[in-house]
């Protein structure tokens, strides 16, 4: 707690005293800290990391918060930029599936609901079960 206090501190007195350039730089610096921090010890997805990073050096450098957001969707460029932060979210959940263990369960559901399947016979329905966990459905 203590650590965070004096980046704070210099924070304030960088904002105070010197140059916006270095108050950016500075905010660079810490955001990268910040990332590789995320990423290694909190085992957050990179996604979400690369992105609450990004708002941090915003923040730290000094920039208005609209900025910000119209700055990381301009990053993703013209025709992705609105969409490429929804896409990256559904990555974000359809790994969360596959760790919990939905994925399984929803493949295990659709094929028992499946018309197709009720035909086949119950041995043959089985060993095509088994090999669902072969199936790499969200990789």
């Amino acid at each position: 707690m203590h650590q965070i206090l004096k980046i704070f501190n210099l924070i304030k007195y960088t904002s105070e005293g010197e140059s916006m350039e270095q108050q950016i730089l500075l905010g660079l610096f810490i955001g990268i800290l910040c990332l590789i921090f995320m990423i290694m010890k909190t085992k957050i997805h990179t996604f979400l990391a690369l992105i609450i990073a990004t708002i941090l050096v915003g923040l730290i450098g000094g920039v208005e918060y609209s900025k910000i957001i119209e700055s990381i969707t301009k990053g993703f460029g013209g025709t992705l930029g609105s969409i490429g932060i929804i896409i990256g979210f559904g990555v974000m959940m359809g790994q969360l599936f596959e760790v919990s263990g939905a994925a399984k369960k929803m493949a295990l559901t659709f094929l028992k609901k499946s018309v197709a399947l009720k035909k086949i016979s119950s041995g043959i329905r089985s060993s095509n079960l088994r090999l669902i966990r072969y199936i790499p459905a969200f990789a």
